[in-house]
């Protein structure tokens, strides 16, 4: 590999994974401060309760519309373009006095997100292709970190500074994504060979991939979303369940925290070892099983030992970052898997918005965590439904009617 090829990609790398990293920042570092908040904006139960369901509600609107928007301008235009939105979004709402503003802006910084949530895979796809597990691999974790870590430092960092810089702060990570990406997409409009640079530049023809014509992408529908459904459920419950099973709020804050770190280590071995098998059927199996028996030992074991049964469930996680290497795993091209991601995402959080709904509904209908838990277990029969049609290896391309040409983008 030349040098010039080797500074590309690492350019693009740099850019990747700092994407990633902004990717839930937004999300994780404001709940925490709402106590913090409320002297100076109006942050009260319905308000929060708004914010809860934003990030759902964006990640599936953007992801929808990425596709679209990629049928115009190459992706890495659009990868900047998000890393603006997720940059201003959050800089800019951490500076206004009323709650109105407070949650446009915050809507802005998710729009952002949620066309990176989608742009990931794709650009994995055209800049590593021959790294898409261990790539796919590194990004995941780091958007694992960036959902664990916020809460833990928020709180801290608002006492020290105010809650203005808590929040404002974290505005660096998309600014310093935004460089390499910028630089990326300048060297793609100044490309004009294969391989020029580093950088592939976009082809003369492309294809326009209608993924709603594969099973396949139905099925990563359920997988993704059944699996989300699940973990938003245990991000905003499973502390006031343990703590109405008698612990402590601080110590079920800190199942919440082990529950999110699990992912970490799940989101490294996961995408790697999917990566170097033909049929990842095995590893949906192993994360429904463990979310199955996890559930079980939180809501009929002792409370003494929860850690163990949080540890369980939070290795259920590994769906999601194998749901994020399908995307590249079962398309032949970076157009495929736009297609797939935004398809597979859009539908995906819409239903993950269902989980801390259904869950607090039945448990205030019943008085009673049974049924809760009931749905989450009836859920992981879909996830494995799901799993068995991604998890064919078939390409999403090979599937009738799914290809057609289409002139590429200008932009």
């Amino acid at each position: 590999m030349g040098t010039k090829t080797m500074r590309g990609r690492l350019l693009v790398l740099a850019g990747i994974l700092t994407m990633a990293f902004s990717m839930r920042l937004a999300v994780t570092s404001t709940p925490p401060l709402f106590g913090h908040m409320r002297p100076e904006l109006v942050i009260d139960t319905a308000t929060g309760s708004i914010l809860g369901l934003l990030p759902t509600v964006a990640f599936a609107l953007f992801a929808i519309v990425v596709p679209y928007l990629a049928r115009r301008a190459t992706i890495e235009l659009l990868a900047v373009a998000s890393l603006i939105l997720t940059l201003g979004g959050q800089f800019l709402r951490a500076m206004v006095s009323d709650v109105p503003t407070f949650m446009v802006l915050t809507l802005v910084a998710l729009a952002g997100m949620g066309m990176g949530n989608v742009l990931l895979p794709p650009l994995v796809k055209r800049y590593f292709r021959d790294r898409v597990g261990l790539v796919t691999a590194i990004y995941v974790t780091l958007i694992a970190a960036s959902t664990a870590i916020p809460p833990l430092i928020a709180v801290p960092v608002a006492e020290a500074a105010g809650w203005r810089f808590s929040i404002d702060w974290w505005a660096i990570f998309p600014l310093a994504a935004l460089i390499p990406m910028l630089l990326t997409w300048l060297r793609t409009r100044t490309t004009t060979a294969p391989g020029q640079a580093g950088i592939a530049p976009p082809s003369e023809s492309r294809v326009r991939v209608n993924a709603a014509k594969s099973p396949a992408a139905w099925g990563l529908v359920l997988m993704m979303g059944m699996t989300s459904l699940n973990s938003y459920a245990m991000f905003t419950w499973l502390p006031t369940f343990y703590v109405d099973q008698g612990m402590s709020p601080a110590a079920a804050g800190g199942m919440l925290a082990l529950f999110a770190f699990v992912g970490m280590p799940v989101s490294i071995v996961v995408p790697v070892l999917a990566a170097r098998m033909r049929n990842q059927l095995p590893i949906a199996l192993f994360a429904a099983a463990a979310f199955a028996i996890g559930y079980a030992g939180m809501l009929y074991g002792d409370v003494g030992h929860a850690w163990i049964w949080v540890i369980i469930v939070g290795f259920g996680q590994a769906t999601f970052a194998l749901s994020l290497v399908m995307m590249n795993l079962r398309t032949r091209t970076h157009e495929g898997s736009v297609a797939l991601s935004g398809f597979s995402q859009g539908l995906g959080y819409v239903v993950a918005g269902l989980g801390p709904l259904l869950f607090a509904s039945l448990h205030e209908l019943t008085g009673t965590w049974t049924a809760s838990f009931g749905v989450l277990w009836a859920s992981l029969v879909l996830l494995v439904f799901g799993a068995v049609l991604i998890c064919r290896p078939k390409m999403l391309e090979d599937y009738d009617g799914v290809v057609r040409t289409a002139e590429a983008p200008t932009a």
